[in-house]
C-alpha cells in the first residue's frame, strides 16, 4: 500500500505541474529537496509517489523491480541501453505495448558528477501536431518495429510493430509512437515525410539538466524523453558516485 506523505506542495508546484497536461510543455521538473526540507532519498521517493495524485495512479510495470525502478551507471552495459554511459534519443518508454503509461517519472539521486547526461525533452505531439492532415495520415500507416517485451505490467499486450502515429475514437492523436532508438520500419513510408516528421521533433526538443534531488515527470501523450551522454571518465569513478536515478510509471485517473 503507498503510503501518504504529510507535506502538500504549494501554489506554485501546483502550478507547475498542471504542464505536463499542456500540449505545448508537457513535462514538469520539480526539487523535490526544497519542497520537503531534507536530503533524503527515502524521503523524496516516499513523496513523489503521491505528487500527481490529482491525474494519476503509480503503477508497476517491470515485474522484478516494483514501483521503483533504480537505474545506476554501469559501464559494462551497452552505451545505449538503460544504464549506459552513451547517448540514448528521444523515445516513449513501451512505445510496444498496446496501453503504455501515461506518465513516467525520474527522480535524480545523484547527477553525474562529470557534467553529462543532460535530458532530452521531445514534443512528438507538436511535432505531429504541425504537420499537413494528410502527412499525418501517412505516419498512421507508417509502422516501427522496436523493443522486447516480457515480465511486464499493467501495460496491455505486446503491440509490435506499431503505427507512428495513432488516432482516439473521436480523431484526435491518441499516441505518437516514435522512438529514435535503432528500430525496423515494416511498411512503405514516404522517406521525405518521415524526414519532415523528425525535423519537426528536433525543433520542438529542449535539453536540461536534472540535478540532484529533482524529479523529471513526463506525459508520454505529449514528450518523448531521451539522455545525452554521460561525461567522460566514468571508469576513473567510484560506482556509488555516478549518476543514479530511479524511474516511475504512472496511470492517468482519467
Amino acid at each position: 500500500m503507498v503510503k501518504k506523505f504529510s507535506i502538500a506542495l504549494g501554489c506554485n508546484e501546483m502550478l507547475c505541474l498542471d504542464n505536463i497536461l499542456n500540449s505545448d510543455v508537457g513535462y514538469v521538473v520539480i526539487n523535490l529537496y526544497d519542497i520537503i526540507g531534507a536530503h533524503s532519498t527515502d524521503m523524496a521517493k516516499e513523496f513523489a509517489l503521491n505528487i500527481l495524485a490529482k491525474y494519476a495512479n503509480p503503477i508497476v510495470v517491470y515485474n522484478n523491480h516494483g514501483i521503483w525502478k533504480k537505474i545506476p551507471v554501469d559501464i559494462n552495459v551497452n552505451p545505449e541501453k538503460v544504464g549506459g554511459t552513451g547517448y540514448i534519443p528521444s523515445h516513449i518508454d513501451c512505445v510496444n505495448a498496446t496501453n503504455p503509461p501515461d506518465y513516467v517519472a525520474f527522480y535524480c539521486e545523484r547527477e553525474d558528477p562529470l557534467g553529462g547526461g543532460i535530458s532530452i525533452l521531445s514534443n512528438f505531439l507538436k511535432a505531429a501536431l504541425e504537420m499537413q492532415k494528410e502527412h499525418q495520415l501517412e505516419l498512421s500507416q507508417t509502422f516501427l518495429r522496436e523493443g522486447a517485451f516480457f515480465n511486464l505490467s499493467n501495460i496491455g499486450r505486446e503491440y509490435n510493430p506499431f503505427p507512428i502515429i495513432q488516432y482516439a475514437d473521436n480523431g484526435t492523436i491518441k499516441w505518437v509512437r516514435y522512438t529514435g532508438k535503432r528500430h525496423d520500419i515494416e511498411s512503405e513510408v514516404n522517406m521525405e515525410i518521415l524526414s519532415e516528421f523528425k525535423r519537426l521533433v528536433e525543433k520542438n526538443t529542449k535539453r536540461i539538466m536534472l540535478r540532484t534531488g529533482s524529479m523529471l515527470i513526463v506525459n508520454q501523450h505529449i514528450v518523448g524523453h531521451g539522455r545525452m551522454a554521460l561525461g567522460k571518465g566514468q571508469n576513473e569513478i567510484n560506482i556509488d558516485m555516478r549518476r543514479c536515478l530511479w524511474q516511475m510509471f504512472y496511470r492517468s485517473r482519467y
